[in-house]
């Protein structure tokens, strides 16, 4: 799994670097993507149209996000220049203590001025020797600086290991510093232990703020046992986590097919893409209500104030997404949708179930990226072992399955895998059922009864969820029970009907009567 697919740093190169060597990835890319995705662009477009009329517009549209990408860069360090230049200020004047030079080395770290920053760090360990904070800072830049010339293994050992014994050896921070620090010395068996300790001390403390570093404490743990050094990622960057990004493909995927189906059918596949994004936007603000209704205690369980409780309600780096209640909002979405443009909604329900199935395999793939969705304990061979502090890691850790300290996670069903496999087959059967069926809504109803079987089943191989209503059956059983009951329904009431239905003239979308 891969939470993060791959970031994009705002203070990266500018340029594809020198021949030869591999390409820079920074806004300096992102600015490439944009000026030649805009040319083939605007070449696509001019065989349709030679009036520079109709150009204006999207010519300056276009200039304008080329000047943004070019400007956002410097945009996101203006508050870190002024913060630098307010301490600076009081250090000029005399007035500066040690946590003013350790606030702006952090800064100097932050917009990648590394020298600047150990300076700071040692000037502020000579004014605070019996301080840890500046011996932990310090030891830390010399230990996970991504600059080579910046690190240093014996100095950052001596500093940490002062750091902690100004802390009796019982702070967290400190002692996940000792661990990086002889990670750097390649003393892998004691990075393993201390840090180690570390995770223990934070899943015992009453600190907030180091309870709630165990998953990255627990990261970093799986990093020392394979013998990595840690590298801390300074400076601003932009990540794409895998999740939204197979979100991503799954609606260009759903929609270019939902395309083809419908020019089978003689239907404008203009109508398809205005269709996708109510649903898409339907589905996802559906997804996340669901998931807010049903576990509310643990996504406000931190939330103190108004704002905090808006955040918490959108926040969906962690997952936070429930399939059916994608369903129930993108259904929603379809309706009213179907209902302005006086369209026959099992005509199109029809046509765009086997999109809806693509869309939900590569969305699987997603949940197997982000670990969310995972599966119970398992032991078969193809068993996956998700990362130490992602989510399904941490989720056993806090039901006590799996100890704070403990180098390994426990293998699981790929659960996500499986649904990514049994959207594709159902996607491929209502797309081969298409041609045979007979009347407006059986593929509709085939993909209800289909998908609740199949998804009330692969719930037996979940770990995520528990029981609902004092019974064993998680709250997925009981919506897939629901939907089977409405695929019956609904096939036995199209069926009754079905000599209004004229399928077998491909006249378009017929107006609903």
């Amino acid at each position: 799994m891969l939470q993060v697919l791959f970031r994009i740093p705002l203070h990266g190169p500018w340029s594809l670097g020198p021949l030869g060597k591999p390409p820079g990835f920074g806004f300096g890319f992102v600015l490439l993507v944009w000026l030649v995705g805009g040319f083939i662009w605007f070449g696509l477009r001019w065989r349709a149209s030679r009036s520079w009329t109709e150009w204006i517009g999207p010519i300056i549209l276009w200039l304008a996000g080329a000047v943004v990408i070019v400007l956002i860069p410097d945009w996101s360090l203006r508050g870190v220049r002024n913060q630098i230049a307010r301490i600076s200020v009081r250090i000029q004047r005399g007035q500066a203590s040690s946590a003013d030079w350790i606030a702006r080395g952090a800064l100097f770290a932050e917009s990648l001025d590394f020298r600047q920053a150990l300076q700071d760090y040692r000037q502020a360990t000579t004014l605070a020797p019996d301080d840890p904070e500046p011996h932990a800072r310090l030891a830390w830049l010399l230990a996970t600086c991504p600059a080579d010339d910046i690190r240093n293994a014996r100095e950052a050992l001596q500093e940490a290991k002062e750091a902690c014994r100004l802390t009796s050896y019982r702070q967290p921070h400190c002692l996940e510093v000792l661990a990086a620090a002889h990670a750097e010395a390649r003393q892998w068996e004691q990075a393993v232990r201390w840090q180690r300790e570390a995770a223990r001390r934070a899943a015992a403390s009453s600190v907030d703020s180091e309870r709630l570093r165990l998953a990255e404490l627990r990261q970093t743990l799986s990093q020392y046992v394979r013998h990595r050094p840690h590298r801390s990622r300074y400076g601003h960057s932009v990540p794409v986590f895998g999740y939204g990004f197979m979100l991503f493909l799954g609606f260009l995927g759903a929609g270019w097919l939902a395309t083809v189906r419908a020019r089978c059918e003689g239907i404008d596949s203009q109508i398809v893409w205005d269709l996708a994004m109510w649903i898409f936007l339907a589905g996802i603000l559906g997804a996340r209500v669901f998931y807010v209704v049903q576990k509310h205690d643990q996504v406000f369980s931190d939330a103190k104030t108004l704002s905090e409780y808006a955040i918490a309600a959108i926040n969906v780096r962690e997952g936070g997404l429930v399939f059916y209640g994608s369903v129930l909002g993108g259904m929603a979405g379809f309706w009213v949708f179907c209902r302005r443009r006086k369209l026959r909604p099992l005509q199109i329900s029809d046509m765009v179930v086997p999109s809806i199935f693509v869309g939900l395999a590569l969305g699987r793939i997603g949940c197997f990226l982000n670990g969310c969705c995972f599966g119970d304990v398992c032991h078969l061979p193809w068993s996956v072992e998700f990362p130490l502090g992602s989510v399904p890691d941490m989720a056993l850790v806090l039901r006590g399955w799996v100890l704070p300290d403990a180098v390994h996670s426990l293998p699981l069903h790929p659960t996500q895998l499986y649904s990514s496999v049994n959207a594709m087959v159902l996607a491929v059967l209502a797309w081969a059922w298409f041609s045979r069926r007979r009347f407006h809504g059986e593929i509709s109803a085939l993909a209800l009864i289909t998908y609740a079987v199949t998804r009330f089943t692969l719930e037996i191989l979940r770990g995520d969820e528990l029981g609902q209503f004092g019974t064993r059956l998680t709250i997925s059983q009981w919506i897939s029970m629901g939907l089977l009951a409405a695929g019956l329904a609904l096939a036995v009431w199209c069926r009754r009907i079905r000599s209004h239905e004229l399928v077998d003239q491909k006249g378009g979308v017929t107006a609903e009567n």
